[in-house]
């Protein structure tokens, strides 16, 4: 036992040298907390360098900070002040550990158990470029601030944007640009987007005035008149405009807007690590005035039926405030992405007064053998007084239901789920897309307006072929089961 212990006493003063013996210095003008937080550890000068593979056991108690370059180091004792890990290092957390201090990573990789005790974390972002050399018994690192943005800008492709296609607007044509006061990603930024709605033959605006507020919050400020939609959920702009264009497949309804907002929010972390997970709230105040839009007749390639009709919405202004937050997930082999929030409409301010909760997310997986597993759902929910159409959702149609007609059920209270379970055919190989996947779908949901009584959920299966863009799937109720619904979808990565 004594001759284990002088070994891994041995061993760890081989990983780890004193502050006196080796040093570290930083190079580079950036004011990030991180960064900020590296330079008072050097200012205060009791670290502890280790820059070996290295296991702290159990009894490991490092009383001033810990600084880990170029190692893999496991902690299972205690540090009581702050833990910078550099780049080339890894520092993991195991459970039981405790780090009383702040854990900063600054270009390497940090992995804390849940079971670990520690406290705040701060992350340097990916754009900021770090390396680390060793110069004469001394450890140099370097931090290099991303180039500071121009002071104008265009979005798009020459500040024009991707346009969309839908049956009420058409073809929405957008140009964008944007400016800071002066040039510095801290720096306001008011941007601006042009729309035309060619269908209606109207000209819209968008603009939005952004104010960072430390590194890591921002407040924007809002306003525009546009159309707008509350089933965005169901698939992407570019898709749903593909399909409109195509296939005659519109899956949303719109209504017309202008509104006002201030937004204050956390903004989520960039270059999201393996064990990650992020919560990052928000505040929202809100005035809009709306109004309903008819379905037009724009053209389409294939289908010459009419379109279905863009159902109207209550007539009024909305004065509410939105409590809520967005959630995100990165495992080795699955990932999640999810959104809550509630609205509240204060009587006395506007014309509605009413509470709306919302939930969105997805849970997405690879398992064995190349197999996926896939989650998504939909939820709204009224607490107390029903909510005006222009927050109503819809199911039914290609996205959701297909066994229902395309919007056949609308409401302010929402419930869908949808589960897929995906197998590569890997002995099936075709020009340009490749191996298809068999994919196996289940789905049920429904929606309803206040007052109105509870229908039964319908539920869907379906069996289909995924490849790259593009989905075919044959669906059936199994109430119905007489009945074979063909569904065709877009399934573009935007």
């Amino acid at each position: 036992m004594r001759l284990t212990l002088h070994i891994t006493i041995g061993i760890l003063l081989l990983a780890v040298s004193p502050a006196r013996a080796q040093t570290l210095r930083v190079e580079g003008d950036v004011g990030h907390p991180a960064a900020v937080l590296l330079r008072d550890v050097l200012a205060r000068g009791s670290y502890l360098i280790i820059h070996r593979d290295t296991v702290l056991p159990a009894d490991t108690r490092i009383r001033g900070d810990l600084v880990v370059i170029g190692a893999d180091v496991r902690l299972e004792g205690r540090v009581d002040g702050s833990v910078v890990v550099l780049p080339g290092a890894d520092f993991f957390v195991r459970p039981g550990a405790t780090i009383a201090g702040t854990t900063t990573n600054v270009g390497g990789g940090v992995f804390i158990s849940s079971k670990a005790t520690a406290t705040e974390r701060l992350e340097l972002p990916s754009e900021v470029a770090s390396r680390a050399e060793y110069q004469s018994n001394s450890y140099v690192v370097y931090l290099t601030p991303p180039p500071r943005p121009p002071l104008f800008e265009t979005g798009g492709v020459m500040g024009v944007g991707f346009p969309t296609y839908d049956r009420v607007n058409g073809v929405t044509l957008r140009a964008t640009g944007s400016a800071r006061l002066y040039a510095d990603t801290a720096a306001p930024k008011l941007t601006a987007t042009a729309l035309y709605h060619q269908a209606r033959n109207r000209f819209g605006a968008e603009l939005s005035l952004l104010l960072r507020i430390g590194p890591r919050h921002h407040l924007v400020i809002e306003a525009a008149d546009h159309s707008a939609t509350n089933d965005g959920w169901i698939r992407p702009d570019l898709s749903n405009s593909l399909a409109a264009a195509f296939l005659r497949s519109d899956l949303r309804n719109y209504y017309g807007e202008r509104m006002i907002a201030v937004e204050l929010a956390r903004e989520a972390p960039t270059g999201q690590r393996t064990g990650r997970g992020f919560v990052v709230p928000r505040v929202r105040l809100e005035t809009s005035r709306a109004e309903s839009l008819r379905s037009r007749d724009p053209w389409t390639l294939f289908g010459d039926e009419e379109w279905r009709e863009n159902p109207p919405i209550d007539a009024g202004r909305i004065v509410a405030g939105t409590l809520g937050a967005e959630a995100g997930w990165r495992g080795a082999t699955s990932t999640f992405a999810g959104d809550a929030a509630i609205e509240w409409a204060p009587p006395a301010l506007g014309d509605f007064d009413y509470s709306l909760f919302m939930l969105d997310g997805r849970w997405n997986m690879i398992a064995l053998w190349g197999h996926t597993i896939g989650v998504r759902g939909h939820f709204l929910h009224p607490l107390g007084s029903s909510a005006p159409a222009q927050r109503w959702s819809i199911v039914g149609g290609s996205g959701t239901l297909p066994t229902l007609a395309t919007g056949e059920r609308r409401g302010d209270h929402l419930v869908f789920v949808e589960s897929s379970y995906g197998v590569p055919l890997t002995r099936i190989v075709l020009p340009f897309v490749g191996s298809p996947v068999l994919v196996a779908r289940h789905a049920v949901g429904s929606a309803w307006i206040s007052g109105a009584p509870t229908p039964d959920l319908e539920q869907n299966l379906g069996l289909g072929l995924a490849f790259p863009f593009i989905r075919a799937d044959l669906y059936l109720n199994p109430a119905d089961r007489d009945r074979l619904v063909p569904s065709l979808t877009f399934s573009l990565p935007f």
